[in-house]
């Protein structure tokens, strides 16, 4: 089914859906909610924005946030209302000055109600968590790398949240305490999107960049167990759970906001693999000329 979500200024940095309704929002702070039936309600939550995610248990409950607009909690049953929670801004430094806000990516904890606790990853390399019921303030804030983070995706289970940055790394941090627990490697540009998959069987998650491959990780121990050459740059990607018929594929990999449609017959390339399906061309050895030179003589007077 098609949608047409025109409408507005900027371009979208965030799409979600609650049942029949899909969430929209603009880099210029227009948040949308367009019902299945009725017409559209708009919020206006700031400029320069970074960051939406929608709660996946409350109706409409969306976090936001973005450059010098720190994050944010609207609910879209009241459109016309102020934010049911806005964030305050760390103390300063050591040296007394004041700490920039850069909102790059939002999560919102599942289970945790209408005040949830929300995970933020910054431009400034920190990952935060705000518990809405208690304080203003982050809970904690710590930083990881020396890198800008690109995205944040919660796990299923709700313990643990992956973020990716600028630089191609990627960490699994704890919610609760904020400790970085593992590491993975192998991007060779920035990781764009994170999506995971929890059940009791295993703990996966696939994420993509700008270095155009796919790669599905192993959670723990950490491990690559798939990749995937795309030959376009990826901007998302989704795991999903899909039924068909009386069978239940877990995590099929569908992948979206890409530069250009991909072939269904897309090859995996990678460098040894390339340089090996080349032709091989034989060439004939050239052959030296050996010049002899004779020794001089010596004569004594």
């Amino acid at each position: 089914a098609e949608c047409d979500l025109s409408g507005g200024t900027g371009n979208f940095i965030g799409l979600a859906k609650y049942e029949k309704t899909l969430i929209t929002c603009t880099n210029e702070g227009t948040l949308s909610f367009w019902p299945d039936s009725q017409e559209k309600t708009e919020i206006d939550v700031g400029k320069n924005i970074f960051a939406m995610s929608a709660s996946p248990d409350e109706p409409l409950l969306v976090a936001t946030g973005g450059q010098e607009n720190d994050m944010k909690l609207w609910d879209g049953t009241r459109p016309d209302a102020s934010p049911v929670f806005k964030a305050r801004n760390v103390p300063e430094d050591y040296l007394r000055l004041r700490v920039p806000v850069w909102v790059r990516a939002t999560g919102i904890v599942s289970g945790t109600g209408n005040r949830p606790l929300v995970a933020v990853a910054t431009g400034y390399h920190q990952v935060r968590l705000y518990d809405t019921r208690a304080q203003r303030r982050p809970v904690y804030s710590h930083s990881w790398g020396e890198s800008s983070f690109t995205c944040l995706e919660l796990t299923q289970d709700g313990r643990y949240y992956l973020v990716g940055n600028a630089y191609g790394e990627i960490a699994r941090v704890d919610l609760r305490k904020g400790k970085i627990l593992n590491k993975y490697h192998g991007f060779g540009g920035s990781v764009r999107s994170i999506s995971s998959f929890t059940d009791d069987t295993s703990a996966v998650f696939a994420a993509c960049g700008l270095d155009r491959y796919v790669r599905v990780y192993r959670m723990e121990p950490p491990a690559v167990i798939y990749k995937k050459y795309l030959k376009l740059h990826c901007n998302s990607i989704l795991i999903s759970t899909v039924k068909t018929g009386q069978e239940k594929y877990h995590h099929p990999l569908s992948v979206a906001g890409i530069k250009r449609s991909a072939s269904n017959d897309c090859e995996e390339e990678s460098g040894d693999e390339l340089w090996e399906g080349m032709e091989k061309i034989e060439e004939e050895p050239v052959k030296r000329k050996i010049k002899l030179t004779s020794k001089k003589k010596k004569f004594k007077l």
